[in-house]
């Protein structure tokens, strides 16, 4: 229950980090142009993505919205519910709704439904932003905690002679 708590004020510290960035870039950066951090690697810009990655699905806001805010909503759940969290599953459980509100407060208040993303690196071509960091890193995050370490803490709770029958 504490670490659940926990959770949503890190969650939300994220999502107020990535609204103040994102005020900034729409204040700072439409009149500046590409503004260049590190040349040819790192450089910002803005960009209106009315999509998803690479702008697929562009115009599909119904399906962002309704999308994001189930995945959201189950992973928030299961802060509470699911008991054989570890460090990684509560990590990887607030990065992916951290960038996923921090993207649907966009899509809700932006005239036109879109996403502001401002970073871009020369190695791949989409622009992103934080939110769009968050989730990744999250769900990478997800995936190796299912894949390395859900296994292992329910084998933590089975009895020795459960695990005696499943070397068999």
């Amino acid at each position: 229950m504490v670490m659940g708590v926990v959770s949503l004020l890190v969650m939300g510290a994220l999502v107020a980090a990535d609204q103040l960035i994102k005020v900034l870039v729409t204040n700072v950066l439409p009149g500046a142009g590409v503004v260049t951090v590190i040349p040819g690697l790192l450089d910002f810009r803005y960009v209106q993505n009315f999509g998803a990655a690479f702008g697929m699905m562009a115009g599909k806001t119904w399906f962002f919205l309704i999308a994001t805010s189930v995945v959201c909503a189950v992973l928030i759940a299961g802060l509470f519910v699911y008991k054989k969290h570890n460090w990684m599953s509560y990590t990887a459980s607030i990065l992916i709704v951290a960038g996923g509100v921090g993207n649907l407060i966009d899509r809700i208040v932006n005239e036109g439904h879109f996403v502001t993303d401002y970073i871009h690196v020369s190695f791949f071509p989409p622009v992103f932003n934080f939110a769009d960091i968050l989730v990744t890193l999250g769900t990478i995050s997800m995936v190796v905690y299912v894949i390395f370490f859900s296994n292992k803490t329910r084998k933590k709770g089975t009895k020795p002679e459960e695990k005696q029958e499943e070397t068999k």
